[in-house]
C-alpha cells in the first residue's frame, strides 16, 4: 500500500484551565490503534479517577472514530471533542478531557465550549505536524565528488549515516517525490560511478516544510 501523507501530533500534549470554578484538564496522544487509544484512556482514567468526568474521542487514519460523554449530557463533551480532532484534519490521535465539577453548571452551550477547548489546546501543545513519506535510501559514491554531491545534496536529503571505506556510503532519508531529479543530478554529479539502492519507506514528521528529526 502507498503511503500517503497525514496530520497527527509530534508529542503528548496538555491543557489546563479553570471555567466558572470547574477545573478541566485537556490530555492528548498520538496512536497507530485503537488498543493504543484506550490503553492511554485507561491511563488517564486511572490517574484522574477521583474526578467528575473522563471525556474522550479519539480517529484513526483508517477512519475508525469513537468518543464518550462519560456522564455528561449527550452530545456536550465527547462529540464536541470529535468535532476539533476532525475540524483540525488531525488523526491517529486520541483526547481525554479530565473535569472535576466546581459547583456551577456551565450549560450544555458552555460545557461544549470547554470541552472543545481543551482539546483543541492540548492538540496545538501536541505540536501538529503532517507525517510525510520518505525513502530511506543507500548512496555509494566515490571520495572525489564528495565535496561537490555535499553542495547538491543539501537541503534535499537528511543524511542518517556516513560510512567511509574504498568508497564513500551515504544513508539518507529522501522526500518521496523528489527522486527522479535527485537521482538523476546525483548520477550526473558522480559520471554514472555510484549505487543507489532504495531500502525502504517511512513516515517522518514535517512542520512548515521542514523535517523534524
Amino acid at each position: 500500500m502507498e503511503l500517503e501523507p497525514y496530520v497527527s501530533i509530534l508529542k503528548r500534549g496538555e491543557s489546563e484551565f479553570i471555567e466558572k470554578k470547574s477545573h478541566f484538564l485537556g490530555h492528548a496522544l498520538r496512536v497507530s490503534v485503537e488498543d493504543e487509544a484506550f490503553g492511554f484512556i485507561e491511563e488517564i482514567r486511572d490517574f484522574f479517577k477521583d474526578a467528575t468526568h473522563n471525556v474522550y474521542a479519539y480517529k484513526l487514519k483508517n477512519g475508525i472514530m469513537r468518543y464518550s460523554d462519560d456522564g455528561e449530557p449527550s452530545g456536550t463533551a465527547g462529540l464536541p471533542v470529535l468535532d476539533v480532532i476532525n475540524n483540525m484534519g488531525i488523526v491517529d490521535v486520541v483526547v481525554v478531557v479530565t473535569r472535576y465539577f466546581g459547583g456551577i453548571l456551565l450549560g450544555r452551550g458552555g460545557l461544549a465550549r470547554a470541552y472543545s477547548r481543551a482539546a483543541r489546546d492540548s492538540l496545538i501543545q501536541g505540536q501538529i505536524v503532517t507525517y510525510t513519506p520518505f525513502y530511506v535510501v543507500s548512496l555509494t559514491f566515490d571520495y572525489p565528488v564528495l565535496g561537490k554531491l555535499d553542495n547538491y545534496l543539501m537541503g534535499k536529503v537528511h543524511v542518517i549515516d556516513k560510512i567511509y571505506t574504498d568508497r564513500i556510503e551515504y544513508k539518507l532519508y529522501l522526500r518521496k517525490g523528489t527522486e527522479d531529479a535527485v537521482f538523476s543530478d546525483t548520477v550526473d554529479i558522480t559520471s554514472g560511478r555510484c549505487i543507489i539502492d532504495i531500502q525502504g519507506e517511512t513516515y517522518l514528521p514535517v512542520s512548515e516544510g521542514k523535517l523534524i528529526i
